[in-house]
């Protein structure tokens, strides 16, 4: 159930933090929601307490796996992994959950907006960015989309996850990407839909004049 008492924008009051052993009771509560691990791998809880374990043995440790809180409730969680091997440090994946409680209203886009800034300041060897999602979740990809990162393709078969093979899309931000303009696809795409929208504004009002033309033009038989 939603919580009317929050306000509609609330994307200013985002802020990431280091997770506590007392966030366990806000993790436990979202995560039972099927929908939050609809398109995640993300592991089922069976008790706050195995939460409480899961903060503690994973979370803390990580070298960057952050609570994001709305007025220091926990309502998510966001991870950022280096690759295991030496020839992957230069890269590192983002991973998001989100409570569905705070789906659209801008939540994910401001948390990797956020992310994406403070990854590749505190990770100076940092080059890529990347992120793979379902290919049904639209949701997470437009986040991404919105943020800057461009898609590299679609892994088929990609994961296992819930009795299925799944195809994956992955998604990439470069640091270089962050200090160049928009692809000039991405810059001529709000004209496009202007124009598109005029064109079939001209071929409606056409239509019209011409029906009130072909109107006139009939005359009734005596």
């Amino acid at each position: 159930m939603a919580n009317t008492n929050i306000g509609g924008d609330i994307r200013s009051r985002i802020t990431l933090r280091p997770f506590r052993r007392t966030d366990a009771a806000d993790i436990w509560n979202y995560s039972k929601n099927p929908e939050t691990t609809r398109y995640t791998p993300w592991r089922q809880f069976n008790s706050e307490e195995e939460v409480a374990a899961y903060i503690e043995t994973y979370c803390i440790p990580h070298p960057y796996c952050r609570s994001v809180c709305i007025e220091d409730r926990s309502i998510g969680l966001v991870i950022v992994t280096p690759g295991t091997r030496p020839d992957e440090a230069r890269r590192r994946e983002l991973g998001l959950v989100v409570s569905p409680e705070y789906w659209s209203r801008g939540v994910g886009t401001r948390v990797v907006e956020m992310v994406a800034e403070e990854s590749f300041r505190i990770f100076p060897e940092m080059v890529r960015l990347q992120a793979g999602t379902d290919v049904g979740n639209i949701r997470a990809r437009k986040v991404l989309e919105k943020n800057g990162f461009r898609k590299d393709g679609v892994m088929r078969k990609y994961l296992f996850h819930r009795g299925e093979d799944r195809d994956v899309v992955f998604y990439s931000l470069l640091d270089s990407d962050r200090r160049q303009p928009a692809p000039p696809e991405e810059m001529w795409r709000p004209l496009v839909s202007l124009l598109r929208l005029l064109r079939f504004s001209f071929l409606l009002n056409f239509l019209c004049s011409l029906c009130c033309l072909l109107g006139d033009s009939v005359k009734p038989l005596r």
